[in-house]
């Protein structure tokens, strides 16, 4: 069932989906462009009213103005002892740090840059914590270095059988959305992956897509986020993901951006629909019924191919040639 909240525009309570919008705010003088949570009605396009978003879009600029400036939030501070598996002490001496200058941090002091610097890096590099960690073996001790050591090898393992390309598009999805489920994910990559193929004459990434009940399935994927929170963003190990640096040209990020402002205002489910509605889908599983397990390779031609024909009848380089498409697709 479709979230509902009312819509000026429309007179009545309408379908919605969250999206993040840039907004500028002036803070002691200084310009800054911050990028906040909307409703955003799936009929006409306007903003939806909900209880609860005002207080959320106080929260991501007070976090995005923390950020812009270099210094690190407590929420983050807090996912960084999640992640690595360390208490406020454990951490602190990890980093090189004096014992209680977490705590602090988690009182409400204000960390400085330089700090907060270093703490980021460990937000965005399991690499970086383990050579911090090992390089104040002595100080935090044994028994907590070795459950923190298992954690960054946790974090290695589950990384690091990704390509780094496919990587770069994953973490770049996971900033500049706010609500990502696996199955969404899923065909959020397959769209992007089969459009860029088809615009721009190469894939995006290079990786195995199969023939699943619920629609095309990216195996590795599916393999290192399966244990996660059913909304990714809200995994402590994405933090890893949320903080990295995206190596996309900027042709690339303009058409990611486009399939998120089109197919990402969808659920999951609904895009699931979608894919089974076209051919790549559909022929790699002729002779299965429609709950039987398969494997079988959609290849990448045949997802070329498809996406190659569409723009004949929707102009696919833009947003709005993308929902004209959608639109057609869900009717």
């Amino acid at each position: 069932m479709k979230r509902a909240g009312f819509c000026e525009n429309c007179d009545d309570m309408r379908p919605f989906a969250l999206k993040r919008v840039p907004v500028e705010e002036h803070i002691r003088g200084k310009t800054y462009r911050f990028y906040i949570t909307k409703a955003i009605c799936l009929e006409c396009g306007n903003e939806v009213s909900l209880p609860g978003l005002l207080d959320m879009n106080t929260r991501e600029i007070d976090f995005q103005y923390r950020k812009e400036e270099g210094i690190i939030s407590i929420s983050e501070i807090r996912k960084l002892m999640k992640l690595y598996h360390m208490g406020k002490s454990t951490l602190s001496l990890a980093l090189g740090f004096g014992e209680i200058t977490v705590t602090r941090y988690l009182d409400g002091q204000v960390p400085s840059q330089a700090y907060s610097k270093i703490m980021y890096e460990a937000l965005s590099s399991a690499a970086f914590m383990r050579e911090k960690l090992k390089a104040n073996r002595e100080a935090v001790g044994e028994s907590a270095y070795k459950k923190a050591l298992k954690a960054i090898h946790e974090l290695d393992d589950s990384f690091t059988h990704l390509p780094s390309t496919l990587m770069d598009v994953i973490s770049f999805i996971f900033q500049n959305e706010t609500d990502i489920t696996p199955l969404m994910l899923q065909k959020l990559l397959y769209y992007a992956n089969g459009i860029h193929d088809a615009l721009l004459g190469r894939p995006l990434f290079t990786s195995r897509c199969e023939a699943w009940i619920h629609g095309p399935v990216y195996r590795d994927v599916y393999d290192v986020f399966k244990n996660f929170k059913f909304n990714l963003i809200d995994d402590e190990r994405s933090a890893l993901l949320l903080n990295s640096k995206v190596n996309l040209t900027p042709e690339d990020r303009n058409l990611i951006s486009n399939i998120l402002n089109s197919f990402g205002m969808y659920s999951g489910k609904m895009l699931e629909y979608m894919t089974h509605q076209e051919d790549p889908w559909r022929k790699a599983r002729e002779g299965y019924g429609p709950d039987e397990y398969s494997q079988v390779e959609i290849t990448e031609e045949s997802i070329k191919q498809y996406f190659l024909h569409i723009p004949e009848y929707f102009d696919m380089d833009k947003v709005e040639g993308m929902r004209a498409y959608i639109t057609r697709m869900l009717k």
